[in-house]
């Protein structure tokens, strides 16, 4: 029996990149393209794959899917598609490609978490800001009261 390694997900800028932007890809990477062109970037993470079995549904079905019957699905679809699925699997079986997507993974990972860490800090740092702020201005108007007060004993006395 085979011992296969699963699939690399497409959707990762690395194994997107590997499999897109290389110069003997240079077909898949156009038949993908003129499936797409129609897309801006920011509406790609709200959209649906609604099954019209157009290129473009079969495209994104490629980058969204980590299924292997899956992609033997869409591997038959066109001779694009079946480069593309089969470039993935060899990318996919490469041991020195998945520790480099792993590797990869792992310091984006740790990236996000060292953000969240600096957000929740400074988030305190603001906190604490704010709460000093708070207490500088009860004294403020503390101040402010006693000043009136005053003003109001010397207005007395000058009647």
């Amino acid at each position: 029996m085979e011992n296969k390694m699963p699939l690399l997900p497409v959707k990762s800028d690395f194994v997107f990149r590997l499999i897109f932007g290389d110069q003997r890809n240079m077909d898949i990477l156009g038949a993908f393209l003129r499936s797409v062109l129609d897309i801006p970037d920011d509406e790609y993470d709200r959209l649906t794959i609604v099954d019209d079995s157009t290129d473009l549904w079969y495209w994104m079905k490629f980058i969204k899917s980590d299924d292997e019957e899956v992609m033997d699905m869409l591997a038959t679809r066109s001779p694009q598609m079946r480069k593309a699925v089969g470039v993935l699997k060899e990318l996919s079986a490469d041991e020195a490609t998945r520790m480099r997507y792993e590797a990869r993974e792992m310091a984006r990972r740790d990236l996000e978490s060292r953000i969240e860490e600096v957000d929740r800090k400074w988030q305190g740092v603001i906190a604490e800001q704010a709460a000093e702020l708070a207490d500088k201005d009860a004294a403020l108007a503390d101040k402010d009261a006693e000043i009136e007060r005053l003003r109001a004993q010397l207005a007395n006395k000058d009647s």
